[in-house]
């Protein structure tokens, strides 16, 4: 019966989360790459925190993040709802479970080239500067 309660709180607590738009939560399974900084899984759109994409550059981040995932199931942290936006980090499928943030799908675009790093966040800054150096993505013309 304590494991049936305990069971019970957990699913309680997780919808009760889900359902008023408060982060904290974990989604889980296959992913649909929405645009290049928007990814579906387990049928809740995550955005990706801390990327700022970049007009004309969208379709390219959204191919390069189809390639990455491929067929892989997707683990996301969502942090929170604001602006009708579930963001989050979600795990990089080929690095494997980790709390390293710069092994996410979140720092894979922005190393890619083909987003940046949103600057009210600075978390990608040294990555968006390596594929500006390197140029990767949109940085090719430069």
């Amino acid at each position: 019966m304590h494991r049936f309660l305990s069971s019970l709180c957990v699913v309680l607590t997780f919808i009760v989360a889900f359902a008023s738009g408060q982060g904290g939560y974990v989604v889980r399974g296959p992913a649909k790459v929405i645009n290049g900084h928007t990814i579906r899984v387990g049928g809740v759109d995550v955005t990706l925190s801390g990327v700022d994409p970049v007009d004309g550059y969208d379709s390219s981040a959204a191919r390069s993040l189809k390639r990455r995932i491929g067929k892989s199931d997707v683990g996301c942290m969502v942090d929170g709802n604001w602006s009708g936006r579930n963001w989050g980090y979600c795990g990089d499928p080929k690095k494997g479970r980790t709390r390293d943030v710069m092994k996410t799908l979140n720092a894979y675009v922005v190393a890619k080239g083909w987003a940046k790093s949103d600057r009210s966040w600075n978390l990608f800054n040294s990555l968006e500067s390596k594929a500006q150096k390197q140029k990767k993505g949109m940085w090719r013309k430069y």
